[in-house]
């Protein structure tokens, strides 16, 4: 598995959404210290714990995070090819 393929799944790797071959894709990707996915992943962490705390009476994260949260998915997304 390649770096773009590896960045494509940590967004999953966030929200503990991998198992199998992608999770130790991952995991060995992060073991080898690359800076870029450690940043990213350590970004997603953040906006998720982020969302998490929000105050909010009905308990639902506020619409700047997950504005937030949408734009560094949309970030992280390799453009589409044709």
């Amino acid at each position: 598995m390649d770096h773009a393929e590896i960045k494509e799944l940590i967004p999953l790797k966030a929200l503990s959404r991998l198992d199998g071959d992608e999770a130790r894709a991952v995991d060995d990707h992060l073991a080898a210290r690359c800076d870029e996915c450690e940043r990213e992943l350590a970004s997603f962490n953040e906006a998720l714990a982020a969302m998490a705390m929000a105050e909010g009476g009905d308990d639902i994260p506020s619409d700047r995070i997950w504005s937030r949260l949408q734009a560094r998915l949309d970030a992280s997304r390799p453009p589409k090819r044709n």
